[in-house]
């Protein structure tokens, strides 16, 4: 009952992979289906629950023998519910030019790589927003701010998430980061 109590939450799944979603929303919608008088509180399969509240990231890339079968759990996920997420700097890291299949159309893969978690975090589009290549080919921050508790923090879309820099460490801030980008 959380997403029916809550409709608006938004729940993202990070480095869990997300071939095993399918399956298990089959299983919960089945037993659903048996058991819908326990919870008459539910308007809605769980499935679409999932749908509605549920995103998924990359990482890790699930990697079938049959490439296709990828793209058949990713379609049942919903392309606009998968962000690319890198893992970088593990050893077992998907990189951003070849994590995602071949065969996925331009504007879906953009959306992957960046509109998913624009829209997702409510942030401005790529179009708007200067980026800062650094060193590192895998990192591309694209803004950073001070937070309350005088950490630098780092929102980068190839890794979908918001990093914080540890207060236990040196101060950092705009004059000594090696990120300059801000969002408009």
């Amino acid at each position: 009952g959380l997403f029916e109590d809550h409709p608006s939450l938004k729940v993202l799944m990070v480095e869990a992979g997300f071939a095993w979603a399918p399956p298990l929303a089959w299983r919960l919608d089945r037993n659903w289906r048996i058991l819908k008088q326990e919870t008459p509180h539910l308007t809605m399969s769980p499935s679409d629950y999932i749908h509605r509240n549920v995103w998924f990231t990359t990482q890790p890339m699930e990697e079938p023998e049959k490439k296709a079968r990828v793209l058949d759990t990713m379609d049942w996920i919903g392309w606009d519910k998968i962000l690319f997420a890198t893992d970088y700097p593990h050893w077992d890291f998907d990189a951003p030019d070849s994590a995602i299949p071949q065969t996925v159309p331009g504007p879906v893969r953009d959306a992957i790589m960046h509109g998913n978690a624009r829209r997702l975090y409510g942030l401005p589009g790529r179009e708007e927003t200067e980026f800062v290549r650094s060193k590192d080919m895998w990192w591309r921050p694209i803004e950073t701010r001070i937070g309350p508790d005088g950490a630098m923090y780092v929102a980068d879309f190839y890794n979908q998430a918001v990093i914080h820099n540890d207060t236990r460490g040196p101060v950092h801030g705009p004059a000594n980061a090696a990120v300059r980008a801000k969002l408009a």
